[in-house]
């Protein structure tokens, strides 16, 4: 086919003498071998019949696709070919519609088919015959099974112009002109075809083209292929058509036509009736074919990449997927390990709450009670499932009870409190309460706990008995005996009695004295401990009530050993008189006793930042370093004081409560084999007579 193609080297010439007339049955053979070469070699499906059903030719391909050898269709009827009656009917009912109209039918109809049935556009037109009567029609067909239904719409028929077939440059073998029925049937035949059909001469004219070709690119007139298809002065670079007359051989190619179309090429040598080497081209536009192939590629490279990034895609969302999956795994497995260890908890907490001696209640804002432990239960009296009584919980939850108190945001410690049990029982209650919260300002509820504390107070009334008795019951007669020892000694000193009556007496009077101090060791030390000790406090001079306190103590303690170290004038301490004189017998009474009777005890005063100290200086074995910050605990004697002495181990412990009581401090200062030294330090007194209870 010509194309934009190098000029083919032109094939040598046969040059054999042409009769100048050729006989009719010459230029019928040449007609039958043209088109039986053509139509051998296309595809088309081409068929021809009478105008008594019975067929004239019909082309390899047809005769294929319907599955009938050709030998067997020529010069039958459809139906005598072996064709099924439906297909037969409707094949020939368009045969008999075209010979009524004179104009082309065109349908789709279902064939039979070696491979399985096809759908098959066919065209039927009448031709006309010697006479110049329509006594044939010829049918072309296209296999439209693959296409969309859009094609397989029925083309309504339509007259073509039928232009006589021309030779240009050459005479046609087969040539239409003088010929009979036979050559004007190869010429429709040729016509029908929808490929194309061109012979080419060695020098590059056309010979011959049916109407496929010259409807789309016109007549020759003429010129040169490469002229009046494309406009050019010499052969196209590209065109493989003219490999044939060098090679001898059939040559398949693809051409680009000027009509902006792509048609696949078959060229094969052929021979005119005078031997004249030509070229035969059938051409079959591929344009649709070609642009749909491109966009297959396109759609399959689309496709392609869609599956990529759908699989990427997929592969991310996989991957997401298994995350979540892991996540959701380990969050569950968190859950589960969280929720085990809030059962666990609740579980303790359960327990604990139920182990404990100690009763509890909690409510919710509205002092509803939504949970009491056992103890609860056993102190107030009620069983499980029992609310406590109107009494009760008037005292529990009434207004300004301890739970209202905590549902206000307060806290509550250590609150006494006293209620009436449904036995009638009253019990003493040490309560301690807050609040449940949920935020900052969102009090969800309150909890209280509370302990039996009636055995404590009544042991601490038989305790304040005791202490009653101890101070009253023994005191007295105590109390009678210091009084008479007294009386005796002084009127012993009237007379001269004898050293050992005198000297009977003062042990009569030292122990007194010793166990009224250990009395009141007892007594102030229970008094302190549970805030009883009142104070009634005056302003004194130490110097001056040391000075009394020896002289009035001059027969029942060594007074002489006491020495007291001269002194600037001090000012006053506020002080309480009795319990300064239970200081001082405690302090130096010790002094002397765990001193050599030959030593001297020194007590000396200074002020030091609005108090004044006194110290008490022995001459003692000491004591150790590690016994030092002991000594004024209750109970504590040193291991001095523990080699054969009496005492109970509170005059120290009782004397730190009671200078403490006062405001003041007391320490220590100790050398072994050297002596200790024992200070405390009293409030200077500003002329107010104060009485005040120990604190708490």
């Amino acid at each position: 086919m010509p194309t934009e193609a190098d000029p083919a080297p032109s094939a040598p010439r046969r040059h054999r003498r042409a009769s100048p007339q050729r006989r009719p049955d010459d230029r019928h053979r040449s007609g039958e071998r043209l088109l039986e070469t053509i139509l051998g070699a296309s595809t088309a499906l081409i068929c021809a019949h009478d105008r008594a059903g019975r067929c004239l030719f019909i082309s390899p391909a047809l005769a294929a696709a319907l599955g009938l050898p050709p030998s067997g269709i020529v010069g039958t009827t459809w139906r005598d070919a072996g064709l099924p009656a439906e297909a037969a009917t409707a094949l020939d009912d368009l045969r008999q519609q075209a010979l009524a109209s004179g104009r082309p039918v065109t349908a789709e109809l279902a064939l039979p088919a070696a491979g399985g049935p096809r759908t098959l556009r066919f065209t039927v037109q009448p031709a006309t015959g010697p006479e110049g009567t329509g006594e044939i029609t010829v049918a072309t067909g296209l296999d439209v099974t693959d296409q969309g239904p859009p094609a397989r719409a029925i083309a309504e028929s339509a007259p073509r112009p039928e232009p006589p077939a021309r030779a240009y440059g050459i005479a046609l073998p087969g040539s239409l002109e003088g010929q009979g029925a036979e050559l004007q049937l190869l010429h429709s035949l040729l016509d029908e075809l929808p490929t194309s059909v061109v012979l080419l001469t060695s020098d590059y004219h056309i010979a011959f083209a049916n109407r496929l070709f010259r409807r789309r690119f016109g007549e020759s007139h003429g010129r040169r292929c490469f002229e009046y298809l494309f406009g050019r002065t010499e052969p196209c670079h590209d065109c493989r058509a003219y490999e044939v007359l060098r090679t001898g051989q059939p040559v398949e190619w693809e051409w680009n036509g000027p009509d902006g179309r792509c048609y696949h090429i078959y060229d094969f040598p052929f021979a005119g009736t005078d031997g004249t080497p030509l070229i035969l081209e059938t051409g079959m536009d591929i344009t649709q074919l070609k642009q749909a192939d491109e966009e297959i590629r396109r759609l399959n490279a689309e496709l392609e990449q869609r599956v990529i990034e759908r699989t990427r895609e997929l592969s991310e969302a996989i991957q997401t997927l298994r995350q979540e999956i892991a996540e959701r795994a380990r969050a569950q497995l968190e859950r589960e390990r969280l929720l085990a260890e809030v059962q666990r908890r609740a579980a303790e907490l359960d327990a604990t709450i139920s182990a404990i001696s100690d009763g509890l209640i909690i409510t919710d804002a509205s002092a509803a009670i939504v949970r009491m432990n056992e103890a609860a239960l056993r102190i107030l009296g009620v069983h499980a499932g029992l609310a406590p009584g109107s009494d009760e919980r008037s005292a529990l939850l009434g207004e300004g009870s301890p739970l209202d108190r905590a549902l206000h945001g307060e806290r509550v410690l250590a609150s006494r409190l006293r209620i009436r049990r449904p036995d009638g029982q009253h019990r003493e209650l040490l309560v301690n309460a807050g609040p449940i919260r949920e935020r900052e300002e969102d009090i969800r509820g309150a909890i209280m706990t509370f302990a039996d504390i009636t055995p404590i107070v009544e042991l601490q009334e038989q305790w304040e008995d005791i202490l009653r008795a101890v101070s009253h019951d023994l005191r007295n007669p105590l109390t009678g005996i210091y009084g008479q020892a007294q009386l005796v000694e002084r009127r012993l000193l009237q007379g001269s009695p004898p050293e050992r009556i005198r000297e009977s007496v003062r042990w009569i009077l030292r122990s007194a004295r010793r166990m009224n101090t250990m009395i009141g060791d007892l007594v102030d030390s229970a008094r302190s401990e549970h805030g009883q000790l009142r104070l009634s406090r005056r302003p004194i001079d130490l110097p001056a009530f040391l000075q009394e306190y020896l002289r009035e103590r001059a027969t029942t303690m060594e007074a002489d050993r006491i020495r007291m170290e001269p002194t600037e004038p001090l000012p006053p301490v506020l002080a309480d008189a009795d319990r300064l004189e239970r200081i001082f017998d405690n302090l130096l009474s010790n002094a002397l006793k765990y001193s050599d009777p030959e030593t001297a005890v020194t007590v000396s005063f200074r002020e030091r930042a609005g108090h004044v100290v006194t110290s008490i200086t022995d001459r003692g074995p000491g004591i150790a370093p590690d016994e030092v910050p002991h000594l004024f605990k209750r109970y504590y004697r040193a291991r001095t004081a523990r080699e054969g002495r009496e005492g109970l181990g509170l005059g120290l412990y009782v004397t730190r409560l009671l200078v403490e009581a006062h405001g003041g401090e007391i320490w220590a200062r100790s050398e072994l084999n050297v002596g200790s030294t024992f200070s405390f330090s009293l409030p200077i007194a500003r002329g107010e007579e104060l009485e005040s209870p120990l604190p708490a």
